[in-house]
């Protein structure tokens, strides 16, 4: 009754997949994850760094063999089994490696996620430059929400509403 899944990047794309058939897990976070393999090849930090070394001409094939071959394995195939479990959905509006489009692409294949929210971020830990200040305010609020949805097993005293001291070290 009390399993929780929590995927960010390459996590939530699987961690989709697992939520749609593993009816054990009570809720879900996925965390700047994507669906439509083709589309994800799309993304500006993969398209640039093709381009850049000189391997550009490659991505219109590499779309079309990556859907035909890893189809199969793309969330939009099983996403929309993931409801009834709730689920919450973090991306970044101006995420460079999952961007945007696959987020929405996945978002639609739930359906209608428990709770969608955007940040105004690039990828999940690619903000160094500031301390993983969003980084942390993502896990942050996805710990909150977890801790949400495991309110029902816990006494009052056993519950957390806030975290005014959540400190992530930096390493």
């Amino acid at each position: 009754q009390r399993i929780y899944l929590a995927g960010a990047s390459y996590g939530a794309i699987t961690g989709s997949t697992v939520l749609a058939f593993e009816k054990r897990i009570r809720a879900g976070v996925l965390i700047y994850g994507g669906a439509n393999i083709p589309l994800m090849l799309d993304a500006p930090m993969i398209r640039d760094g093709a381009q850049k070394e000189g391997y550009g001409w490659l991505l219109p094939p590499a779309r079309v063999l990556a859907g035909w071959f890893l189809g199969v394995s793309d969330p939009k195939r099983y996403a929309a089994k993931v409801l009834p479990t709730p689920v919450y959905v973090q991306a970044g509006s101006h995420d460079s490696l999952v961007w945007p489009e696959a987020s929405k692409a996945l978002i639609h294949a739930i359906g209608n996620p428990t709770k969608v929210q955007w940040y105004d971020s690039d990828h999940i830990g690619m903000d160094k430059d500031s301390g993983f200040s969003n980084t942390k305010a993502v896990l942050k609020d996805a710990l909150t929400w977890l801790l949400e949805q495991d309110d029902t097993f816990r006494t009052e005293d056993q519950k957390i509403k806030v975290f005014p001291d959540f400190e992530i070290e930096n390493s």
